[in-house]
């Protein structure tokens, strides 16, 4: 089954320029297409219903390690964007609030 994310376009008009339209990409699919934050992008209309992304410009540097994009990558070429959805971690879960030992005693410090 492969994962469907919505894209969301925001319009920003302003008095001295021409207005501009900002697309919000899922962070599961911009880091499969290694896009970083303020990377300039252009899309090529390929026809009514389908576009085709092209980097601009590559990044200096990617704020996340290159083993986290190459799991990313793999996850993504093995299962499309299914592979990108969070996946079940292991040990134990946690807990929200924080519990303490016995009541009224505090962290100890």
């Amino acid at each position: 089954m492969q994962a469907e994310y919505v894209m969301r376009v925001q319009a920003i008009r302003s008095q001295k320029q021409a207005p501009r339209f900002y697309v919000n990409i899922p962070l599961p699919l911009a880091a499969a297409l290694d896009l970083v934050a303020g990377e300039q992008v252009q899309w090529q209309l390929l026809g009514r219903s389908d576009l085709r992304l092209r980097r601009l410009a590559a990044p200096a540097s990617l704020s996340v390690p290159r083993q986290i994009v190459s799991k990313w990558r793999k996850r993504f070429f093995e299962e499309r964007l299914a592979g990108l959805d969070d996946q079940p971690r292991t040990g134990r879960p946690l807990l929200f609030p924080p519990r303490s030992r016995r009541a009224g005693q505090g962290a100890g410090l």
